[in-house]
């Protein structure tokens, strides 16, 4: 279990819990480790998300406060 949580990219230290239980299978952990996203490649493709989304949205409206910032976004693109 712990070489295919590092090959996620997951600390050895990283604990796995169920939202509805503290205890989870080993069976749940493959399957939980199995289809996560590694964890360097989110950080990377979120990094680039807000260099090339976020900042120069937040540069064209005035840079103004996170809670005004996401008050704008969320009137610009309403989902």
């Amino acid at each position: 279990m712990a070489e295919r949580k590092r090959l996620q990219g997951f600390r050895d230290a990283y604990r796995f819990k169920d939202p509805g239980d503290d205890t989870v299978s080993v069976d749940d952990m493959d399957r939980m480790t199995g289809n996560a996203v590694n964890v360097d490649l989110a950080a990377a493709l979120a990094w680039q998300v807000k260099r090339d989304v976020f900042v120069p949205t937040w540069l064209e409206m005035g840079r103004p406060d996170s809670a005004e910032f996401w008050r704008r976004w969320k009137a610009r693109y309403p989902a």
